[in-house]
């Protein structure tokens, strides 16, 4: 059956864009016609790393750097500590503790890597549990009390349930569809078949010799398809696969030479999938900034070709 309802032309756009700069938290939404604005005038996410994430759950921001662990809540433009609940602490301290946190620094590494998965948070990229990932309780960013109850959606970490750590320090984690969480390594490639309250649930190996080289790496195309940048190029898994062999390297045959030349140890790579030409950006960031132009690469999903992309230094 259908349903006419008028919409009010009047209705205000509540959506607020974040970006961060030099450390800072700044937002910007639709009523606010002055642009960018800082939150605050402090320091709240370290300017020195090379990357930070963050992730929105419930109508809050939550960002992590490696060093600290920060809140912004659009409601009342505020960037606050994020701390767990009572005598719990996040994996490697709450965020009072971090290196720009309210409290005293404990030095503690803390995760830089963040998303969200079958209604929890789940982190990793710890740097000294490079293996561990770190899952909260289900739709509860405060909890994070590994000895409750896993069947009722208690927090889990791979160190203390059956699920156990991976094999290679983690790189990635992208959700896939409802109940798949890739989880992608250095030199291989994991997925958690769904919540670790299911007792189904296990953690399945896809491959053993690729991997995903960071973070960003990797972006969602048309029908779910998972694209990624491995060392050896571009790759891509359909929603049911179970395997990645070199056969879905999209890039093989054409430039083999070019991707096994990039140190990604000094370049950052980050993917977006481009909806209205159906193809995929492939950013190859220096984490320096270089005096040259910088070459980036488009793959157009039509064609299966490869294009390079040429951007000034100061953008690319």
């Amino acid at each position: 059956s259908w349903n006419w309802r008028d919409a009010g032309t009047e209705q205000t756009d509540t959506s607020t864009v974040i970006a961060i700069s030099g450390g800072k938290v700044y937002d910007d939404t639709p009523t606010d016609l002055g642009g960018f604005r800082v939150v605050s005038d402090a320091q709240d996410l370290e300017t020195s790393t090379r990357r930070l994430d963050g992730v929105e759950f419930f109508q809050k921001f939550y960002l992590v750097d490696g060093r600290n662990y920060k809140i912004y809540d659009p409601s009342v433009r505020t960037v606050t500590d994020w701390n767990a609940t009572d005598d719990l602490t996040l994996p490697g301290g709450d965020g009072s503790t971090g290196t720009l946190g309210s409290g005293a620094s404990d030095g503690n590494d803390r995760c830089s890597i963040i998303t969200r998965f079958q209604g929890r948070i789940v982190m990793s990229g710890k740097s000294d549990e490079p293996q561990n990932w770190f899952m909260g309780a289900t739709a509860d960013a405060l909890d994070w009390a590994i000895d409750g109850d896993i069947a009722l959606g208690g927090a889990v970490f791979g160190s203390s349930g059956g699920l156990g750590e991976l094999a290679d320090p983690v790189t990635a984690l992208a959700p896939a569809g409802d109940t798949r969480l890739i989880m992608g390594a250095t030199n291989s490639i994991f997925a958690m078949t769904g919540d670790p309250s299911w007792e189904s649930t296990r953690i399945v190996t896809l491959s053993r010799d690729i991997g995903i080289v960071g973070a960003d790496a990797w972006c969602y195309g048309s029908n779910q398809t998972l694209y990624f940048m491995s060392e050896n190029g571009l790759y891509a898994i359909q929603p049911n696969e179970y395997a990645v062999l070199q056969t879905n390297r999209l890039s093989m045959g054409k430039l083999d030479k070019v991707f096994r030349s990039f140190d990604f140890s000094s370049t950052h790579c980050r993917m977006v999938y481009d909806q209205h030409n159906y193809g995929v950006h492939i950013f190859l960031t220096p984490t320096r900034q270089r005096a040259e132009p910088q070459t980036h690469y488009y793959y157009d999903q039509r064609s299966n070709s490869f294009w390079p992309m040429e951007y000034p230094a100061i953008i690319g």
